[in-house]
């Protein structure tokens, strides 16, 4: 029967309209956190490695370039990621 919900997923959803969402300022900076820790995984050395081809054509350079550069800012301290625009 379709729409069906087993017992599990009611009391999932019972407890998740429990919990009360935190405001927007309050998980600013685990947002902040999470979002640092992804730039750096993403534009780390290994990582790149493993999505880039290499560097044989100019579009392949093009993409090594941005995406060291875009480490650079990944390792700054304060980074603007400009998720909320």
């Amino acid at each position: 029967m379709r729409g069906a919900r087993g017992a599990g997923t009611e009391a999932y959803i019972n407890d998740m309209l429990r919990l009360r969402a935190p405001r927007n300022e309050a998980i600013r900076p685990l947002r902040q956190l999470i979002s640092v820790s992804l730039y750096v995984n993403f534009y780390s050395y290994q990582s790149m490695q493993k999505r880039l081809p290499p560097p044989a054509t100019t579009g392949n350079v093009a993409s090594w370039v941005i995406n060291l550069s875009q480490r650079k800012v990944a390792k700054m301290e304060r980074m603007e990621t400009f998720d909320d625009f």
